[in-house]
């Protein structure tokens, strides 16, 4: 059974909290390729979610009779003006969705911070200009540094 194999979605969230982060970033700097790349894969992960947890199938099909339609089609456009609204209403029904499934203390910023994807990618890569990995962390040392425990 996959739901006693999988204990919670919280994996699935930190990987949709990243890609939320890259789909505005993306957009941001008119990197339409990868900002569909990223709505695509948030939209797998969800699927995958409904699968994985039937009782959030609910939630899960806001964002695919809504959301992702009209941010899918705004990203098409090209435009910063077409994208905003959209990305504020994925904004605005994560939100929402949060606090359908009891978890209304996960706040997530209107404008997502840009450190950790940045900090991992080479000078060059997505996004411009972001320095390159510290070798003393490794790629993912962000996440052992940011949400590991004190002693």
């Amino acid at each position: 059974n996959v739901v006693k194999l999988v204990p919670g979605a919280a994996h699935w969230m930190i990987e949709m909290g990243e890609r939320y982060q890259n789909i505005y970033w993306a957009a941001k700097q008119e990197k339409w390729e990868f900002t569909m790349y990223q709505a695509e894969e948030i939209e797998k992960l969800i699927k995958t979610l409904m699968l994985a947890r039937p009782a959030r199938t609910g939630s899960a099909k806001i964002f695919h009779e809504k959301v992702f339609p009209a941010l899918n089609e705004a990203i098409e456009k090209q435009t910063w003006e077409a994208f905003e609204p959209a990305f504020k209403a994925l904004h605005s029904e994560c939100m929402a969705c949060h606090a359908r499934e009891d978890h209304a203390f996960v706040v997530i910023p209107h404008e997502p911070a840009r450190f950790p994807p940045a900090e991992r990618v080479a000078p060059g890569a997505w996004p411009s200009g972001g320095p390159a990995p510290r070798p003393d962390r490794g790629f993912h040392g962000w996440q052992r540094t940011r949400f590991a425990r004190s002693p």
